[in-house]
C-alpha cells in the first residue's frame, strides 16, 4: 500500500475520532443540562458559609401557616405547574412573584431573600418552573418556555388575587424569565427585579462552553441547538432579553454580583443598556452568582424596598 493511503487512513481516522468525541460531549452536555435532574450537584464551595442560614430560612418558610399550594397547566398544556402563596399577616395590595433559578425551586430561592422580605407586608408567590420542584416536566425551559408559563400564572393571580400590584423578582434563570416579560402588556405588573440574569440562552451556553468546558463553542452550540429544538421545543437563539428590553413597559432594577463567573456581570450591564424604561443598576461588590442578597443584605434590602415603594405608589 502506498504511503499516501496510510496518510489518508490516519487523517480519516482522526476525523472520525474527533467527530465521535464532540458527539459524545454534546450528548453529555445536553443530558446533564437540559434534562430534568432530581439532585442539584451544582453547589460550589463558596456557598458553604451560607448553607446553614439558607436551611433555617427554608424551614421557617415551609412551616409558615399562611402558605398554600396552587396549581395550573403549562402554556402548552403538557404539565401541571406548582406555586406557593404566602399571605401577608395584614392585608397588602403588593404581591411579589418570585421566579427561581436553574435547578432550584420557588421556596429554595425564596430562602435567599428571606432577610429582604420577612418583615414586610407583601404577599409572596413563589413558582416552581417546569421540570423543577413540585412542577411536572422532563426538560428545562431556561426562560424561553418559562416566560410563557408565567403569563399563565399572571392570569391566574389576577383572577385569584384581584387588585394586587405585582412585582416580579427573578434570580438567574428566573431573572432572564422576568426580563422576557418586560414588554408584556399586563397592567398589574408594576416592576421587575432582575438578579444576575443573562441575555440569551445562546450567549450563556457560549460562555459556559468557553470557560468551563474549554472547547471550541461553535460546533457544540450548533449540535446542542439541534438537540434543544428537537427534544425541548425551542432554539437557543429563540429569545433574547435585549430585544424585549428595547420595548420595556415598566421600571426594572438590575442586580448583579461583581464576582459572578457563572453568569458574567457584563450580561446585566448589556441588559441595562438595552432597557428603555426607568431603570437602575446595582452591582454588589464581592458577590458571586446569586449571592448578592446574602453578601450585602442591608444594601440589597434598601435598594429592593425603595424600588418596590416607588414602582407601586
Amino acid at each position: 500500500m502506498e504511503w499516501y493511503y496510510w496518510v489518508l487512513i490516519i487523517i480519516s481516522s482522526l476525523i472520525i475520532l474527533i467527530a465521535m468525541f464532540f458527539t459524545i460531549v454534546t450528548f453529555v452536555l445536553y443530558k446533564s443540562t437540559f434534562k430534568r435532574q432530581h439532585k442539584n450537584n451544582l453547589m460550589p464551595k463558596d456557598w458553604e458559609p451560607h448553607l446553614e442560614k439558607l436551611k433555617e430560612a427554608k424551614q421557617v418558610i415551609s412551616s409558615n401557616p399562611h402558605l398554600t399550594e396552587h396549581h395550573i397547566r403549562s402554556f402548552d398544556d403538557k404539565y401541571e405547574l406548582c406555586g406557593c402563596h404566602i399571605k401577608s399577616k395584614i392585608d397588602s395590595d403588593v404581591l411579589i412573584l418570585l421566579l427561581h433559578g436553574y435547578r432550584s425551586s420557588g421556596l429554595s430561592d425564596l430562602s435567599l431573600f428571606y432577610g429582604i422580605y420577612k418583615d414586610t407586608n407583601f404577599d409572596i408567590f413563589a413558582v416552581d418552573h417546569r421540570s423543577h420542584g413540585k412542577s411536572e416536566g422532563t426538560h428545562i425551559g431556561f426562560g424561553t418556555l418559562d416566560h410563557k408559563d408565567v403569563k399563565k400564572w399572571l392570569d391566574y393571580l389576577k383572577d385569584k388575587f384581584p387588585n394586587k400590584k405585582i412585582i416580579i423578582h427573578g434570580v438567574s434563570m428566573g431573572a432572564n424569565t422576568s426580563l422576557l416579560l418586560s414588554d408584556y402588556e399586563f397592567e398589574e405588573v408594576k416592576g421587575i427585579i432582575a438578579d444576575c440574569g443573562y441575555t440569551s440562552v445562546y450567549e450563556q451556553f457560549k460562555h459556559i462552553i468557553k470557560t468551563m468546558i474549554r472547547l471550541p463553542s461553535a460546533l457544540l452550540l450548533k449540535v446542542t441547538n439541534c438537540l434543544s429544538k428537537k427534544f425541548c421545543g425551542y432554539q437557543l437563539k429563540e429569545e433574547d432579553t435585549r430585544r424585549h428590553l428595547k420595548k420595556s413597559l415598566r421600571p426594572i432594577l438590575f442586580i448583579h454580583g461583581d464576582k459572578d463567573t457563572f453568569v458574567p456581570t457584563k450580561f446585566s450591564m448589556e441588559n441595562y443598556e438595552s432597557c428603555v424604561s426607568d431603570k437602575e443598576l446595582f452591582i454588589v461588590p464581592n458577590a458571586s452568582h446569586a449571592q448578592s442578597a446574602l453578601v450585602d443584605e442591608v444594601q440589597y434590602r434598601t435598594k429592593v424596598l425603595n424600588f418596590i415603594e416607588k414602582a407601586t405608589r
